[in-house]
């Protein structure tokens, strides 16, 4: 993964080549168990997690809370809180603080990770800039091909089926229509002898 933050120092030209290496995509669920999320990234789990404790504890509601992260160490997190009421928002946030690591570490281990991962490449240069006042960044990109790998089952229904009647034919020398008809012609004939016998009692 390439790291989000492209940081630079005065007096330096520098020069970043992006392009997408791969993109991953996982199966939400296999064997029964769901192994990732496809609607939310593991990140904005997280914090939505956290702002649902938080809202338990204080016992109000966070308008629009579920788009935005919650930093308890900043002044402008409490002043975009106020519909709750200020003063209940400052004391839920004081008590709120000495259990916040642990409230987050428990909502990363529930949270699910994205089904779909996307790893970036990076060529950085980094340069004398004319002005030592000044600090210039060229970003591009360098291509928009990339590979994608999809988690699949080895085994579909068509697939296994398929295998099947070949295993058959070449074992035993049943095709898998025959099979069929081993199964269907007693069952044919239970149902035309059950017909039979009703129409004998009427009669």
């Amino acid at each position: 993964m390439l790291d989000s933050t492209l940081s630079v120092n005065f007096g330096e030209n520098l020069t970043s080549v992006i392009s997408t290496a791969a993109i991953y995509r996982a199966l939400p669920i296999a064997y029964g168990i769901q192994q990732c999320s496809e609607e939310i990234s593991h990140e904005a789990c997280v914090v939505d997690c956290q702002l649902k404790i938080f809202e338990a504890n204080c016992s109000c509601t966070l308008p629009n809370g579920r788009s935005r992260a919650l930093d308890l160490n900043t002044s402008t997190s409490l002043d975009r809180l106020k519909t709750c009421g200020f003063e209940e928002i400052s004391l839920c946030s004081a008590a709120f603080a000495s259990i916040k690591d642990k409230v987050k570490d428990e909502c990363s281990d529930n949270c699910l990770s994205a089904c779909e991962h996307t790893r970036y490449k990076q060529l950085k240069t980094v340069g004398s800039s004319i002005n030592a006042t000044e600090a210039h960044f060229n970003i591009s990109i360098w291509t928009f091909e990339y590979q994608i790998f999809s988690e699949t089952f080895v085994w579909t229904f068509e697939s296994f089926i398929a295998a099947l009647g070949g295993l058959l034919g070449l074992w035993i020398g049943l095709s898998f229509l025959l099979l069929l008809r081993f199964v269907i012609t007693p069952l044919l004939y239970l149902v035309n002898s059950t017909c039979s016998a009703k129409t004998a009692k009427h009669q």
